[in-house]
C-alpha cells in the first residue's frame, strides 16, 4: 500500500519517555501539525518498532522526534536505526543533557537537529516546520527533476 495513493497522511514519530512531556509534546504535534499522523511512544525500542511497521504497511515516516536520554534505547541509537530503515526520515533530537559532545556525536551522524529542553514551543515548531518544508521542496525538486 503506498500513501500516497491510499491518502494516508504522513507520519511523525515521537519518541519521549517522561510521560507528561510525552502528552504536553503529543498535543503540540497535533495543534501544530494538523496534516500529520502523531505516533507517540514511550521508549526508543517501540518507536523503533512503530517506525518499521509503518514503513512496512507503506506509509510516509516524515519525522522522528526522540528524547536523547531513554531506558532500552537511547535517541541516538534510535535516530541511528531509523536512518537505516530510512534515509529520508527527519530526525530530530530532544534533550536537557546539555553536553556539547552529545550534540556534536548527534550532528556527526546525521541527525538533522539537536533541541535543547527547556525548549521555547514557538522555536520547537519553527524547527521543526523548517525541516518538513525543506524536505516537501526537496521532493518536488527531485519530482521535477525526474519529469524532464
Amino acid at each position: 500500500m503506498n500513501a500516497r495513493v491510499s491518502g494516508l497522511p504522513p507520519v511523525i514519530v515521537l519518541a519521549e519517555d517522561d510521560d507528561a512531556l510525552r502528552s504536553m509534546l503529543s498535543g503540540l504535534l497535533r495543534r501544530n501539525f494538523p496534516g500529520h499522523d502523531i505516533q507517540s511512544l514511550p521508549n526508543g525500542l517501540e518507536a523503533d518498532a512503530a517506525v518499521k511497521q509503518l514503513i512496512g504497511q507503506g506509509r510516509n515516516v516524515a519525522m522522528v522526534v526522540s528524547d536523547l536520554v531513554m531506558p532500552e534505547m537511547d535517541g541516538l541509537e534510535l535516530l541511528e536505526r531509523c536512518a537505516d530503515h530510512n534515509p529520508e526520515i527527519i530526525r530530530v533530537i530532544l534533550t536537557g543533557q546539555g553536553a556539547l559532545d552529545s550534540a556534536i556525536q548527534s550532528l556527526r551522524m546525521g541527525v538533522d537537529d539537536y533541541v535543547q529542553k527547556p525548549f521555547n514551543e514557538v522555536e520547537l515548531v519553527r524547527t521543526l516546520s523548517r525541516h518538513l518544508d525543506n524536505r516537501a521542496l526537496q521532493a518536488i525538486n527531485e519530482h521535477l527533476r525526474k519529469r524532464l
